[in-house]
């Protein structure tokens, strides 16, 4: 999200200038990082110095409340970046990047309808606010209104054709409706835009896996994972789509990686558990299957119980426990592959 480019360095230049030449350094300090997006705490901080100094007013303070609200958001900490946006607003009810953020924060609290309501205000202010179209999208996208969504990723994109994400988010929206060409299209062109755009060759490798195109998504996530190692989701894919190919040996390496970024992950112990079966390691099949079991605890032993009941391998009461007799019956599914 965009933050006002209001300058309270001025305000502060002037004040810091006419009190001593060391302060005025300090006070140049105080509205730079305000202004700065990377350190969060910082930004925090050096806004509300800002604020109390005593020395901003109308547009530049505006500004430094819009500034301390966004820092505010990317803490996590919504309701009092709603409360500085909203003292921004008051100020200057034109800052159609600050009703933009607004409704950002108000989607963090999965309040919608704020969120959206803020979003057509920042657009109607400015019509050309490739943020606040994309945002809105987001929202819409969320809410399963994928059609509404493509349109104001459409609006995005006419307003600022180098919007890589809003071709990503577009791409999502098109996936999600089964329109795998036109998605793979998207996300291209987002990662001509930004080719080191983690997100777009993690989804375009899930579409090129839909497709059957299973080496063309194992490129794509070994992209993301070269540009972000710690991206479970890719490991997790990646080694799904090495099992689809029959190399489980690096299925299995790709799933112990994920484990080791998270060693509470259900589904893959059940996958790395197929793989370890189809390699012939049937006791760490079988173990990989019961951590999925203690992890997942009743739902998982249910499905299991009417799995194996299915094929005759198992007879009890499908009741969520597991007893001897459903552990009988995965052990010996673990050491037969056409289970």
């Amino acid at each position: 999200m965009r933050i006002p480019a209001v300058c309270i360095a001025c305000a502060f230049f002037i004040w810091g200038c006419a009190s001593a030449p060391a302060f005025g350094a300090a006070s140049a300090a105080i509205a730079e990082h305000c202004e700065q997006k990377q350190d969060s705490e910082l930004q925090l901080s050096s806004c509300t110095a800002a604020i109390l100094s005593g020395q901003l007013s109308g547009k530049e303070l505006a500004g430094a409340y819009n500034n301390r609200g966004t820092a505010y958001r990317r803490l996590g900490e919504h309701r009092k970046a709603i409360e500085d946006y909203d003292r921004a607003l008051h100020l200057d009810p034109t800052l159609a990047d600050t009703y933009s953020n607004r409704g950002y924060a108000y989607r963090g609290l999965g309040e919608y309808g704020r969120a959206i309501a803020d979003y057509d205000q920042a657009i109607r202010l400015d019509p050309n606010h490739a943020d606040a179209y994309t945002s809105r999208g987001n929202i819409n996208l969320s809410l399963g209104d994928y059609r509404k969504a493509i349109t104001d990723y459409d609006k995005a994109i006419e307003v600022d054709p180098a919007f890589a994400r809003a071709y990503h988010n577009r791409g999502y929206a098109y996936n999600v409706l089964g329109e795998h060409r036109r998605a793979i299209e998207d996300y291209d062109r987002a990662l001509r835009l930004d080719p080191k755009y983690v997100r777009a060759y993690q989804n375009r490798g899930y579409v090129h896996h839909t497709l059957g195109q299973t080496r063309a998504a194992i490129a794509d996530y070994s992209r993301a994972l070269r540009l972000d190692p710690g991206l479970a989701e890719a490991y997790i894919n990646r080694g799904n789509a090495y099992r689809s190919l029959g190399e489980h040996r690096k299925a299995i390496a790709d799933f112990d990686r994920v484990l080791g970024l998270d060693p509470n992950h259900a589904d893959v112990y059940s996958s790395r558990g197929l793989s370890y079966r189809a390699v012939g390691d049937f006791g760490r099949a079988l173990s990989d299957w019961e951590a999925a079991i203690r992890l997942s605890g009743a739902p998982k032993v249910r499905w299991w119980q009417q799995y194996l009941a299915k094929s005759g391998r198992y007879t009890g009461a499908v009741d969520g426990v597991y007893g001897p007799g459903i552990r009988t019956a995965l052990a010996a599914c673990a050491r037969d592959p056409s289970c």
